[in-house]
């Protein structure tokens, strides 16, 4: 109850029991309806922000993983399936956590979810450990063949207000496609003066390290250009 409320009332208006302030029944009902429309927002609230941070969390790291998978000589299955059954476990261990946090009853539903969430962040982290953790030591060069090259449209994002945001100015993003030695196809992202200069069928020398778990890694590369070698270090 406001203090302002308070100067409504005498000693008249207002009983004491055993010289204690009592507070009418009504007066009660309304102080218990504003505590639980309070409980009430802050549940709302806590509905909302909680899977937003978990599809937040699971995008960055699968982001990561798409991001890291161009530079790494595996196919996208190898990485998800050795971290597969640990997320299955750790999910399944989560789930009541999930629960909590999402207010789902349905234990399956839970388990799926935290799974899900388990193999977005394992898989994410193996590709950056495999990557940044390449041995340097190890780095040879092999010469690959360009048989492709595409470019992509993407958007920028453009804030509208504190909590809205929009599609912004589109911008160009460069890739090259090339065959290796074994026959293995990779593609590359490269900046758009070595894209107009690079030629279907030329030759390309790609640097390759040993991951730390057990996947090469393309750590550089060398693109001819009239009949000189530029280096791009990734």
């Amino acid at each position: 109850m406001k203090l302002a409320e308070l100067h409504h009332f005498n000693t008249n208006q207002t009983p004491f029991k055993n010289g204690v302030f009592v507070l009418p029944l009504h007066e009660k009902l309304l102080i218990l309806h504003s505590v639980l429309n309070g409980k009430i927002r802050l549940e709302k609230l806590k509905n909302i922000a909680v899977p937003v941070t978990l599809i937040l969390i699971a995008t960055v790291f699968t982001g990561l993983s798409l991001a890291l998978h161009r530079n790494t000589m595996a196919r996208w299955w190898q990485p998800a399936a050795i971290c597969i059954f640990p997320a299955l476990a750790s999910g399944w261990l989560a789930s009541g956590l999930i629960r909590k946090m999402t207010g789902i009853r349905p234990a399956a539903v839970n388990a799926a979810i935290a799974s899900a969430l388990a193999l977005a962040i394992l898989t994410g982290s193996f590709y950056a450990a495999n990557f940044f953790g390449s041995d340097k030591a190890s780095r040879r060069v092999q010469e690959a063949t360009v048989v492709g090259k595409h470019s992509e449209t993407r958007y920028h994002t453009k804030r509208i207000s504190r909590n809205r945001t929009t599609r912004g100015e589109p911008y160009n993003v460069y890739f090259i496609s090339f065959r290796l030695p074994d026959g293995r196809m990779k593609e590359l992202e490269i900046p758009a003066g070595k894209y107009v200069k690079t030629r279907i069928n030329s030759s390309l020398k790609i640097h390759i390290e040993d991951g730390m778990l057990g996947f090469p890694v393309i750590k550089d590369y060398e693109i001819p250009e009239r009949n000189r070698r530029h280096r791009h270090n990734i």
